[in-house]
C-alpha cells in the first residue's frame, strides 16, 4: 500500500518527505532512542522541469476532448483562457466573476494540509489579488456553466456546494486535483496532442499572448507574476520570434520611404 502511494508523488516531494523523515530520526538519534535508517535510503533525483507549450489550435482541440467530462470540461478551458493556477481555480467563487464587464478576479488559492484537508489562502501566490480580462466564448461558457449550476442547487438544496465555489465535482465539493488530472489526460490523448500537464495550460497561454505581441507587461499581469522579469525569464522560448517579426517591420517601414 506505501509502494502505491509513492506513484502520485513527484521526485521533489518525496525527497522533501525523506528530508523531514531523516530529520526526525536524527533528533531521536540525538535522543539516544536508537539510529537513524534513513540514512541508508536513497532519495530519487530531482527531474529538469520541462514545459510542454500548445499553439492556439492544440489548444481547441484539447477543449473538445475534455467537453466529454461536463464537470473537469468548464476548468480546462477556464484555464486555457486565463492563464489561472490550479489553486486559483479550485478557490474561485461565483462572486468573483463580474458578467457585465467580462472580469474574474483571483482573490484566493485551494491547497491541502497535512491531513489531506482543502484550505483557503487569503491571498494568492504573490500577495497581490488580480483582476483578468475574459473574451466572449469564456464568457458564454461560465454562463452556460453558471446556468447548470443554480439548476443543481435548486434540485439538491444548499447542501450542494455550500462553499459556492465555481468549479465542484459531482458531489457539489472542491474538485479533486487528482480526478482533474486523469480526466485532463485522457483528453489530452484523444486529442493526439503530446504529453503534457494540467499546469501547462498557464504555460500555454502565456507562450500564445506573447507570440501574437502582447505586451510582457500586461501577460505577467494576467499570470499574476510579480514581476516581468520573471514573465520573460519563463517564456523566452517565445522572444526569439518576437525579434524576427520587429524586424520585419522596421524593414517594412524602410521599404516605404
Amino acid at each position: 500500500m506505501l509502494t502505491k502511494s509513492w506513484i502520485w508523488l513527484s521526485a521533489q516531494t518525496v525527497k522533501h518527505h525523506y528530508r523531514l523523515l531523516s530529520k526526525a530520526l536524527n533528533d531521536a538519534v540525538d535522543w539516544e532512542l536508537n539510529k537513524n535508517v534513513a540514512q541508508k535510503a536513497k532519495p530519487p533525483k530531482s527531474k529538469k522541469f520541462r514545459a510542454t507549450f500548445y499553439s492556439r489550435e492544440e489548444l481547441d482541440q484539447l477543449f473538445e476532448a475534455a467537453k466529454s467530462s461536463t464537470v473537469y470540461y468548464p476548468m480546462i478551458f477556464t484555464a486555457g483562457h486565463t492563464g489561472a493556477r490550479l489553486g486559483e481555480l479550485r478557490a474561485l467563487k461565483w462572486t468573483d466573476i463580474d458578467f457585465k464587464n467580462r472580469r474574474i478576479t483571483i482573490t484566493k488559492s485551494a491547497y491541502v494540509d497535512e491531513e489531506v484537508k482543502v484550505k483557503i489562502r487569503d491571498l494568492t501566490k504573490g500577495g497581490k489579488d488580480r483582476t483578468i480580462v475574459i473574451g466572449i466564448k469564456l464568457l458564454n461558457l461560465l454562463k452556460s456553466h453558471y446556468d447548470r449550476y443554480r439548476e443543481l442547487k435548486c434540485r439538491l438544496g444548499d447542501s450542494f456546494n455550500p462553499n459556492d465555489v465555481v468549479f465542484f465535482n459531482t458531489n457539489g465539493h472542491y474538485t479533486h486535483p487528482r480526478e482533474l488530472h486523469r480526466i485532463y489526460k485522457n483528453a489530452v490523448k484523444r486529442a493526439g496532442l503530446k504529453d503534457s500537464r494540467f499546469h501547462d495550460t498557464r504555460h500555454s497561454h502565456a507562450s500564445i499572448l506573447l507570440q501574437k505581441n502582447v505586451h510582457p507587461k500586461i501577460v505577467s499581469e494576467r499570470l499574476g507574476h510579480s514581476n516581468v522579469g520573471i514573465t520573460l525569464d519563463l517564456y523566452s522560448h517565445a522572444i526569439p520570434s518576437l525579434q524576427e517579426q520587429a524586424v520585419e517591420i522596421f524593414d517594412d517601414e524602410e521599404d516605404k520611404e
